[in-house]
């Protein structure tokens, strides 16, 4: 893909607000309107042009490492992970651990059921 079109693609990301684009970028609000209305620019402009497309690649590729996260066939789309009653059932099942887990700690620490007087470790 020409420059041209990636500057093209990255306003339309950008709901065709070009400042916005421009500040992605790292480049004045003038510069990128006028090589995108235009499709040329000094040579030191095409270079800041490049060189901003390149670090926002990067800054891209290391989000997605970081953090994979699920693409969306729309923007409105909402992820529900769990449903309302799948958690309901998740919380009754932790609550009965908690309390199974509180059984056998009181349990443990009887000293007349361990015959020592002590707690075992």
């Amino acid at each position: 893909m020409d420059l041209h079109a990636q500057i093209r693609t990255l306003v339309a990301e950008h709901d065709g607000n070009v400042s916005a684009a421009a500040e992605a970028l790292g480049v004045s609000y003038m510069l990128l309107w006028r090589f995108e209305k235009s499709g040329s620019a000094l040579a030191r402009n095409l270079a800041a042009i490049r060189v901003g497309l390149v670090g926002l690649e990067r800054a891209e590729d290391a989000q997605e490492d970081a953090a994979p996260r699920r693409k969306t066939k729309h923007k409105s789309e909402k992820i529900a992970l769990l449903s309302q009653s799948d958690v309901a059932r998740l919380k009754g099942m932790l609550h009965h651990l908690v309390r199974a887990l509180d059984a056998y700690e009181a349990e443990s620490s009887d000293p007349a059921r361990t015959g020592s007087g002590r707690t075992p470790s």
